[in-house]
Parts: C-alpha cells; structure tokens; sequence
C-alpha cells in the first residue's frame, strides 16, 4: 500500500510541475482560444513523454513516444511551414509548387554535377549537411544583400596571399 501511495505522490508530483511549466508558457505566449484544457493537455503528453510511455505493435515491437514525437514533430512542422508558404505566396496552382521545387533542385544539382565531373571532388554536404546548409544560407543572403562580389574577392585575395602571411 506505500508504494501505491508513493506512486501517486510521485505521478501528481510530477504532473503538477509541468502543468506549471505549461501553465507559464501559456499565459506568456499570444494564444486564441486556448483555454485550461488545453494547457492539462500539454502538460499531460509531456508527462508523458518523460515518462518513455510508448505503445507495443505487433509485429513492430515498442515504439516510445519520445522517439515517435521526433519524427512526427519535423513533418508536422514541415506540413504548416508549407500551408504558411502557400498562404503567404498565394499560389493558386500546384504547377507554382513545381517551379519553386526546380528554382531550389536545380542549382544544387548543377553543383554537384560541378563537384563530380569539373572539380573532381564531394560536396560538403554528405560529410557535413548541417554546415553546407548554413553556409548555403549565409550565401543567399549575401547576394541579396548586395554583399556577396567583395565577400569572393576577400576569398580571392585571401588565397592569393602565402599561407606564411595568413
């Protein structure tokens, strides 16, 4: 009987500290018709969630829900990213869709086919995804800014110079 009570101590215990964590990101955060409920909610499935509670398939073992929510969790962001996109764009049809996917597949492969058959070497971006992301990135923004002629001709410069100067 004190383990079922300790048990329960535990369980409330430790439901009612992310109810308090849920309950301040509430009340920080602008929400529309969001009410208690909806805070018990979140504040329930991260219970959960720290807890490992997972559901047994058959034929497909035990999946936790920690792992499930990780791979669950990019698509749905993905999914209203894209809603937000074709709201914001206001693409009316699914050839517009088409053209942003090629204006983005294109140039990359184009560099690839660079890499491999001019340059003779691999792209960064199967060693080191995360950085050739964020150098990609940094690179967009330079041509829109206006910024990215001086930024190859510092690079030019750079390696003009002997490495003894550097």
């Amino acid at each position: 009987m004190t383990g079922a009570i300790a048990a329960g101590v535990v369980t409330a215990t430790g439901l009612a500290g992310f109810t308090v964590l849920v309950l301040a990101g509430w009340i920080a955060a602008p929400h529309a018709g969001l009410g208690l409920a909806a805070v018990l909610r979140a504040s329930a499935a991260l219970w959960l969630v720290s807890q490992h509670v997972g559901f047994t398939f058959r034929g497909a073992g035990r999946i936790g829900l920690l792992p499930l929510g990780l791979v669950l969790l990019p698509g749905v962001l993905l999914w209203r990213a894209g809603n937000w996109v074709v709201r914001a764009g206001q693409v009316r049809r699914l050839r517009h869709v088409g053209y942003a996917a090629m204006a983005l597949a294109v140039p990359y492969a184009l560099a690839w086919f660079s890499h491999f058959f001019v340059e003779h070497n691999r792209p960064a971006t199967f060693g080191h995804p995360l950085w050739s992301w964020a150098a990609d990135q940094k690179m967009v923004a330079m041509v829109l800014a206006g910024k990215m002629g001086k930024e190859v001709e510092r690079c030019a410069a750079e390696r003009a110079q002997p490495a003894a100067t550097r």
